[in-house]
């Protein structure tokens, strides 16, 4: 969410990659992140069917950037309601007994 909120899917696929993309996949869905989770699924179609060398700097960074392959993913992610920091809280306050330890 954080890369995503940063720079888009497309920093968060050149920060990230694709390695856990199953995993992430998954944790959105516990987490009841459903728009989200299309949205990145989507994303990642797009992402993984074209060839893509690596980025070497700034300049080519927002070269690339400008040219808006992901705006509208970014732009549907970032309408999504509730929000993953939202869904975060919800699944901690409904299972904190697996994160917080009360001692008296």
């Amino acid at each position: 969410d954080a890369e995503v909120q940063n720079g888009g899917h497309m920093q968060y696929f050149e920060n990230r990659g694709t390695k856990l993309l199953p995993e992430t996949l998954d944790a959105l869905l516990i987490l009841g992140a459903v728009r989200q989770h299309h949205i990145l699924e989507l994303a990642s179609q797009q992402f993984l069917s074209r060839e893509c060398p690596p980025i070497r700097t700034i300049k080519e960074y927002v070269s690339i950037a400008l040219q808006g392959e992901f705006d509208t993913f970014d732009s549907d992610y970032f309408s999504c309601e509730p929000t993953i920091q939202k869904l975060l809280e919800d699944y901690l306050y409904r299972n904190r007994e697996y994160f917080v330890e009360v001692v008296e």
